[in-house]
Protein backbone atom coordinates (compact mmCIF):
# COMPACT_ATOMS: atom_id res chain seq x y z
CA UNK A 1 0.00 0.00 0.00
CA UNK A 2 1.22 3.35 -0.87
CA UNK A 3 2.56 5.34 2.17
CA UNK A 4 0.53 8.16 0.26
CA UNK A 5 -2.80 7.13 1.09
CA UNK A 6 -1.94 6.51 4.84
CA UNK A 7 -0.72 10.01 5.18
CA UNK A 8 -3.40 12.10 3.30
CA UNK A 9 -6.00 9.94 5.50
CA UNK A 10 -3.83 10.95 8.45
CA UNK A 11 -4.69 14.58 7.62
CA UNK A 12 -7.78 14.32 7.29
CA UNK A 13 -8.31 13.27 9.90
CA UNK A 14 -6.81 15.28 11.84
CA UNK A 15 -8.45 18.36 10.38
CA UNK A 16 -11.59 16.79 11.10
CA UNK A 17 -10.88 16.04 14.43
CA UNK A 18 -9.60 19.84 15.54
CA UNK A 19 -12.57 21.20 13.72
CA UNK A 20 -15.03 19.26 16.15
CA UNK A 21 -13.21 20.02 19.42
CA UNK A 22 -12.78 23.94 18.05
CA UNK A 23 -16.33 23.47 17.48
CA UNK A 24 -16.51 22.01 21.24
CA UNK A 25 -14.44 24.24 22.76
CA UNK A 26 -16.56 27.30 21.29
CA UNK A 27 -19.83 25.77 21.98
CA UNK A 28 -18.93 25.53 25.88
CA UNK A 29 -17.27 28.80 25.77
CA UNK A 30 -19.92 30.15 24.68
CA UNK A 31 -22.81 28.66 27.12
CA UNK A 32 -20.44 29.64 29.86
CA UNK A 33 -20.62 33.30 28.73
CA UNK A 34 -24.08 33.54 28.82
CA UNK A 35 -24.08 32.62 32.62
CA UNK A 36 -21.44 34.96 33.28
CA UNK A 37 -23.67 37.11 31.68
CA UNK A 38 -26.64 36.39 33.21
CA UNK A 39 -24.96 36.17 36.71
CA UNK A 40 -23.97 40.19 36.52
CA UNK A 41 -27.56 40.66 35.34
CA UNK A 42 -28.43 39.07 38.58
CA UNK A 43 -26.27 41.01 40.74
CA UNK A 44 -27.49 44.06 38.99
CA UNK A 45 -30.65 43.69 39.23
CA UNK A 46 -30.89 42.30 42.55
CA UNK A 47 -32.21 45.28 44.69
CA UNK A 48 -35.21 45.39 42.25
CA UNK A 49 -36.37 41.49 42.17
CA UNK A 50 -36.35 40.81 38.76
CA UNK A 51 -33.32 37.58 38.92
CA UNK A 52 -32.92 35.31 35.97
CA UNK A 53 -33.31 31.46 36.86
CA UNK A 54 -32.08 28.34 35.03
CA UNK A 55 -29.31 29.78 33.68
CA UNK A 56 -26.88 26.91 34.10
CA UNK A 57 -29.34 24.62 32.19
CA UNK A 58 -27.32 26.08 28.89
CA UNK A 59 -24.27 25.11 30.44
CA UNK A 60 -25.77 21.62 30.87
CA UNK A 61 -27.24 21.69 27.79
CA UNK A 62 -23.57 22.69 25.92
CA UNK A 63 -22.27 19.47 27.71
CA UNK A 64 -24.62 17.09 26.37
CA UNK A 65 -24.64 18.20 22.86
CA UNK A 66 -20.98 18.51 23.41
CA UNK A 67 -19.75 15.22 24.37
CA UNK A 68 -20.08 12.98 21.32
CA UNK A 69 -18.17 16.11 19.31
CA UNK A 70 -15.73 15.80 21.84
CA UNK A 71 -15.38 12.10 21.48
CA UNK A 72 -15.27 11.97 18.18
CA UNK A 73 -12.82 14.64 17.85
CA UNK A 74 -10.63 12.91 20.10
CA UNK A 75 -10.65 9.43 18.40
CA UNK A 76 -10.05 10.95 15.18
CA UNK A 77 -6.76 12.74 16.50
CA UNK A 78 -6.11 9.57 17.62
CA UNK A 79 -6.72 7.46 14.44
CA UNK A 80 -4.30 10.21 12.50
CA UNK A 81 -1.32 9.69 15.01
CA UNK A 82 -1.76 5.89 14.26
CA UNK A 83 -2.06 6.47 10.10
CA UNK A 84 1.40 8.85 10.83
CA UNK A 85 2.96 5.73 12.90
CA UNK A 86 1.49 2.90 10.75
CA UNK A 87 2.74 5.03 7.50
CA UNK A 88 5.96 5.65 8.99
CA UNK A 89 7.14 2.21 10.01
CA UNK A 90 6.10 1.29 6.34
CA UNK A 91 7.87 3.80 4.94
CA UNK A 92 11.11 2.35 6.16
CA UNK A 93 11.34 -0.50 4.07
CA UNK A 94 10.31 0.87 1.34
CA UNK A 95 13.52 3.17 1.33
CA UNK A 96 15.45 0.43 2.28
CA UNK A 97 14.28 -1.54 -0.75
CA UNK A 98 15.23 1.43 -2.74
CA UNK A 99 18.47 1.57 -1.45
CA UNK A 100 18.93 -1.97 -2.77
CA UNK A 101 18.03 -1.23 -5.70
CA UNK A 102 20.34 1.72 -6.67
CA UNK A 103 23.83 0.69 -8.20
CA UNK A 104 26.59 0.36 -6.69
CA UNK A 105 28.92 3.85 -6.80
Amino acid sequence: MDTFYIKAASVVCSLAGTLLLAVRVKRILSALSLVARVHDKNFEHAASGAVFTRATEHVKRAEKEGVSLLVVGFALLILAACLNGYALCIDKPNQAQTEQARPPK
